[in-house]
Order: C-alpha cells, then sequence, then structure tokens
C-alpha cells in the first residue's frame, strides 16, 4: 500500500506519478488548485491515464449538496476541509481495507486494537458517534467486571468490527451520520451478527421502544443512561 503527498506546485507530478507502472491505492486530490483544478486532473486520471485509482475530492467547499456534486464529477468520495479524524478514518477504512484484503493483511488496520478477552468474559461493543456518550457508557458498564468493553464511532466501523470480532452485545446509538442505527442494524442481521443488538438513544418520545423492537432491536435503552437500566440489560442477555 502507497501514500504519497504532493502539494498544489507538485500536481503535474501526480499525473506523471499515475502515468508508470507504479501503482496506487488511493488519491486524496484537493480541487482549488491553480491552471488545473481537482477535476480536470481527475478527468485526465480517468481519460488519458485510464487509472481507476480511487479518488477522493479534498475541498474547503463544504455548502450543503457539494458531496454529491463532487460524486457526480466522477470523485469516489468527499472530504471536506478541515478534515475531521473521523471522516479520514471513514475514506482510508473504505477504499484501503479492500487493498489490505488483497494482500493477505489484517482487516482491522486502522480499527482501534481489540481488548484481550479471557474465556469467562464477555465482550460488548458501544456505537455512538459521540465520544462523550461512549465515556458515560462505558464507565456504568466498567461496574461488571466480567465484561470486556470496545466501541466504535459510526455505523460503518460497528459493521468491520464486528467481521473480526465476535461480541455477545452491542448497544447502538440511532442517530448517527452516514449510516444510522436501525440501517447498521439490518447491514449486521445481513452479515449473519444474531447475537442482541440494544439501542442506546436520545428518543425517548412514547412509544419509541415499540418503534425500535418492531425495527428488529432485542431491547431499548434511553439516554440519559443510568446504572440500573445498564445492569437490566446486562443480567437478561449475559447473564
Amino acid at each position: 500500500m502507497q501514500l504519497t503527498y504532493y502539494r498544489n506546485k507538485e500536481r503535474i507530478s501526480l499525473t506523471s506519478k499515475l502515468n508508470t507502472d507504479e501503482e496506487y491505492d488511493l488519491v486524496l486530490l484537493d480541487d482549488m488548485m491553480p491552471k488545473m483544478d481537482g477535476r480536470e486532473t481527475l478527468e485526465h486520471i480517468r481519460n488519458d491515464l485510464g487509472k481507476k485509482v480511487p479518488v477522493v475530492a479534498l475541498t474547503a467547499n463544504a455548502l450543503s449538496g457539494m458531496r454529491e456534486k463532487y460524486l457526480a464529477m466522477g470523485f469516489d468520495d468527499y472530504l471536506s476541509k478541515p478534515i475531521e479524524k473521523r471522516e479520514l478514518y471513514r475514506v482510508l477504512l473504505t477504499y484501503l481495507n479492500k487493498q489490505i484484503k488483497k494482500k493477505n493483511q489484517p482487516n482491522n488496520l486502522f480499527m482501534p486494537k481489540l481488548k484481550e478477552k479471557k474465556p469467562e468474559q464477555k465482550r460488548v461493543l458501544i456505537v455512538d458517534d459521540n465520544k462523550i456518550n461512549i465515556k458515560i457508557a462505558e464507565k456504568l458498564l466498567e461496574h461488571f467486571d466480567f465484561l470486556v468493553i470496545d466501541s466504535v464511532l459510526s455505523g460503518k466501523d460497528a459493521l468491520e468490527r464486528v467481521k473480526v470480532s465476535d461480541y455477545d452485545l452491542i448497544f447502538m446509538d440511532i442517530m448517527m451520520p452516514e449510516m444510522d442505527g436501525i440501517e447498521c442494524l439490518h447491514r449486521l442481521r445481513e452479515q449473519g451478527y444474531v447475537r442482541p443488538v440494544v439501542t442506546l438513544t436520545a428518543d425517548a418520545v412514547e412509544r419509541s421502544k415499540e418503534k425500535y423492537l418492531n425495527e428488529g432491536f432485542d431491547d431499548y435503552v434511553a439516554k440519559p443512561v443510568n446504572l440500573k437500566r445498564v445492569e437490566e440489560i446486562v443480567n437478561k442477555f449475559l447473564k
């Protein structure tokens, strides 16, 4: 896998580099450049060089609808500046994991390291895009010494994590960007994950529990989370 950084003034060197036998796994391409902008460079990569390497738009143009605009131009994905770590992580996971699998390398290169688990312990995954919410949930679950707790910040990360680790229970936030909790649950079931998935959501209006149970969740926990409710879930599914 090769990652190389070229500044704006070196954009011609980029097309020269791509016009060789050297293979690149991913190109992060700035759009607003003098003489040859990102769209022209992309057309040159696709039409003149015939390269199929994934090209991600890297731009300060973060207005509503810009992602769709760049995808329509032919870019494979879109990152707005200043780049959020989570979004960069998502792009790397999406496009470089494919190359990792091809090369028979571990497919969790960009995932946080898994915590060690003893045979008598149970493994729990928290899926939430808010780090504070994750910390709160982790603190509550730490009351149970037989649990090993992992966490990820998006539904897509959860799908990848379940492929490499065997979880006994998943706590799933509902309102997440890119892929919400309901879609993630359905994708998990399609992947063959059959163990309990419990909502962890701020949606606490009347009949919310029935709504999420009908979607296929095994139980429902409303935020703010309290120890008594977490204990009920742990006793129900893990003891």
